[in-house]
């Protein structure tokens, strides 16, 4: 079954994060590699990929970097592209 990217919104540490996204059906090890790579690739900018032969799953990674500690992802958020 393949994976799914969802939106989400939820409460961390009595603190509200409004939006973020997640894959569903997929290992978070992945997930977490995917983020890093991009980073290396374009640490403050958008990463587009396509994960299989098909082009079924393209997707867009949109990195930003911390201001504060300079080489660490502040955040990183996933886009899946229409075809």
């Amino acid at each position: 079954q393949p994976a799914i990217v969802a939106s989400v919104c939820f409460n961390w540490f009595n603190r509200k994060k409004d939006f973020s996204t997640i894959m569903l059906g997929v290992e978070p090890e992945f997930e977490l590699a995917l983020y890093t790579a991009t980073h290396l690739l374009k640490a403050n900018g958008a990463s587009k990929l396509t994960l299989d032969a098909s082009r079924r799953w393209r997707l867009e990674v949109q990195n930003f970097e911390n201001d504060f500690a300079l080489n660490h992802v502040h955040a990183a958020y996933l886009y899946r592209l229409k075809d």
